[in-house]
């Protein structure tokens, strides 16, 4: 080959060499550009810890999660505010966290999917089973019984109560015979009647009849229909009777939830036998509340109580306006429905598992056994609680309406304000007035 053939060729490889990095420049960029333009999921959580806990379900998996999460916490009580700013801006999340207070507004709203919607059917397909507490189910269903939100964890109720009182007043702390003595409403009573009793009338057997409400109602208060129509139930005049009764035998005191006296009874040495709690209850109040050199600490034990209720917990719903319904679907799938991913959120958060089969295998774990209960196991009290409740109404935008305004209503009777029929027909006005409201 002479000199010029050879030096053509050269030119001719460095010809295509140049077109080849041309082009892989192109392509380069263009990834970049398509990577910088990546599709995020957006998630709307209601906490930190549970921003925490949906990171570490979805971390720690064992599958490659389809696209990366934002995950914004949003508190409850402002969700709608937040929604309505966000729409206004293009703004709206993917998949949206609920509480049972929040949840009814949304989930019968047109900003929430139905889950049998046909572009989800693959990522939801293994989620309505016998394994799923009905409970947890259920109450994200709408008016006309279609699921828009499925139940990350719930959180049953439970009965917590001091071991040294019952100790004193019983001549036993054990949780299996106290429980008996708090199977039903009945032998309540006669156990409130013997811890005042045992006690000189220096202990009552809870701080106040706010206490009362949710396991007097363990379905729920779902009282108003579709068309706004309030519908009290029986059980409405016989929780007003329980708590008149309550008051007037002085087996309960007068605080609220929250209040600076119903949180000071958890350390006092004998004014209140116990609390209606949960495990939450336990994690957020009890916990925090007691003091380990000198307060009640160690001295708590729990019961299922003599009603099965749930008190909070997280469903997730997917926004309607979302264009990333089966990503969501899939994120919905993996939180509440994937047996290994829910066993470690469950395991890492501490919180009850909606799922029946999940709540069996992990129940007797003994990271459970809380050092403020004496190393009592909680999940299976809470499980035992569990398997006694009922199917829910699904939520509704007023329930805490109801339940605050029926709370009002006991305190006009306790207090001797007001009948118990006037205080029913002012109930009866305020939930009214809210549903003309739109509140």
């Amino acid at each position: 080959m002479n000199k010029n053939a050879r030096y053509l060729n050269t030119r001719s490889v460095l010809r295509i060499a140049a077109v080849f990095m041309s082009l892989l420049i192109i392509l380069l960029s263009c990834a970049c550009k398509e990577s910088d333009t990546q599709r995020v999921l957006s998630v709307w959580v209601y906490s930190e810890e549970y921003k925490k806990i949906v990171e570490y379900a979805v971390n720690n998996s064992g599958t490659n999660f389809a696209v990366p999460l934002d995950i914004t916490v949003v508190e409850s009580s402002k969700l709608s505010e937040q929604l309505a700013l966000a729409e206004q801006n293009d703004l709206l999340p993917d998949v949206v966290m609920l509480s049972p207070d929040n949840m009814g507004k949304f989930i019968n709203s047109d900003s929430s999917l139905p889950l049998s919607d046909s572009d989800l059917s693959s990522g939801l397909s293994a989620v309505e089973q016998e394994d799923y507490y009905s409970y947890a189910l259920d109450l994200g269903r709408d008016y006309g019984g279609n699921l828009k939100a499925l139940c990350m964890n719930f959180d049953p109720g439970i009965f917590l109560y001091r071991r040294s009182m019952a100790k004193a007043y019983f001549g036993t702390d054990s949780p299996e015979l106290v429980s008996a003595m708090l199977s039903s409403w009945d032998s309540f009573l006669g156990t409130a009647e013997l811890v005042k009793l045992s006690s000189d009338g220096k202990t009552r057997i809870v701080a106040g009849h706010e206490d009362l409400i949710r396991p007097f109602f363990s379905s729920g208060f779902g009282w108003v229909n579709k068309s706004g129509d309030l519908s009290v139930p029986a059980a409405a005049a016989d929780y007003l009777d329980f708590a008149e009764v309550m008051t007037e035998r002085e087996y309960s005191y007068s605080a609220a939830q929250w209040s600076q006296a119903w949180l000071a009874g958890m350390n006092d040495p004998q004014a209140v036998f116990g609390y209606f709690l949960s495990g939450m209850g336990i994690k957020y109040i009890l916990e925090p509340a007691c003091n380990e050199k000198d307060g009640s600490f160690g001295d708590w034990a729990a019961v299922a109580g003599p009603s099965p209720y749930s008190w909070s917990g997280a469903w997730l719903s997917i926004h309607s306006k979302s264009d990333m319904k089966k990503e969501s679907a899939e994120l919905l799938r993996l939180l509440t429905a994937d047996g290994d991913t829910v066993e470690k959120h469950c395991r890492y958060s501490r919180l009850f598992s909606a799922r029946r089969d999940t709540a069996e295998r992990i129940k007797s774990n003994s990271q459970f056994q809380a050092p403020v209960l004496a190393g009592q196991n909680y999940y299976e009290v809470m499980y035992d609680s569990a398997a006694r409740m009922n199917t829910a109404k699904g939520a509704t935008e007023y329930d805490s309406i109801v339940r605050a305004a029926l709370y009002d209503c006991a305190n006009s009777v306790t207090s001797g304000q007001k009948s118990r029929a006037d205080a029913l027909m002012e109930f009866s006005a305020t939930v009214k007035a809210a549903v003309s409201a739109g509140e």
